[in-house]
């Protein structure tokens, strides 16, 4: 992936394959916990979603975490369960899990965006209305992301 993406490779739509989204919320160990974890599983997840060719994004806010991944069933599925088997996630709990035309999130390999106050309380419902619908939850995690990218703010990509 370029280390700057362009708008085109952000748009880029993938039909030949067929694409998984896999959408999950967890909790931190400890609140204190969150963000220096968050920064330990960036330094692994993105190599590692890089060579499995797996793109998305991850949100902390206070000591939940929200997190989207998109490409094959396998990969994600060997993800997920590496997930599920580490401490810095507990009750990992899959909210949204389907086929998908499109990467939302296809020119990252694990992107993290700041949470800015004012979007705390606005991702924290809808992370909480993905017992419902996780589709807001996503596009507000990807509109976050696209924002901070084109500002020259995203934390990683």
């Amino acid at each position: 992936m370029p280390a700057h993406p362009s708008s085109h490779d952000i748009e880029d739509t993938d039909m030949a394959e067929q694409i998984q989204q896999l959408a999950f919320r967890s909790e931190a160990a400890t609140a204190s916990e969150s963000l220096s974890g968050l920064l330990d599983i960036l330094s692994g997840a993105q190599r590692r979603n890089r060579e499995a060719d797996l793109t998305g994004a991850i949100a902390v806010s206070g000591a939940r975490y929200f997190q989207v991944l998109e490409g094959d069933e396998d990969a994600i599925q060997t993800t997920l369960a590496r997930i599920e088997a580490d401490p810095r996630h507990q009750n990992v709990e899959v909210v949204a899990r389907r086929p998908v035309t499109h990467r939302s999130f296809g020119a990252w390999s694990l992107a993290s965006p700041t949470m800015l106050p004012s979007l705390k309380l606005q991702i924290d419902l809808a992370i909480s209305a993905c017992d419902e619908d996780c589709d807001y939850a996503i596009s507000l995690l990807r509109s976050v992301v696209m924002n901070q990218h084109l500002n020259g703010r995203l934390l990683a990509a």
